[in-house]
């Protein structure tokens, strides 16, 4: 590879790992999926696929939950 170019790594399990932080810091707050999307500013059933990994969270709404569950958007993201 040259020198600016960059392999990455397959998304998907990053999805998966967003999801089931999300689902874990959401349950740990004893919230609905309707309570949590309304503070990120999204519906639930929005929140809800990206809590099935079937969709990607907007930095606004990793933001926004982020501060709702007390946690970083690191954390989340499964890098922490």
């Amino acid at each position: 590879m040259g020198r600016h170019q960059t392999r990455f790594a397959d998304p998907q399990p990053v999805f998966e790992r967003t999801a089931a932080r999300l689902r874990e810091a959401r349950a740990s707050k004893n919230l609905t999926l309707r309570e949590a999307a309304a503070v990120a500013g999204t519906t639930r059933q929005t929140l809800g696929l990206v809590e099935k990994a079937r969709r990607s969270p907007t930095v606004n709404e990793l933001e926004m939950l982020a501060a709702l569950y007390q946690r970083t958007v690191s954390w989340i993201l499964g890098y922490e």
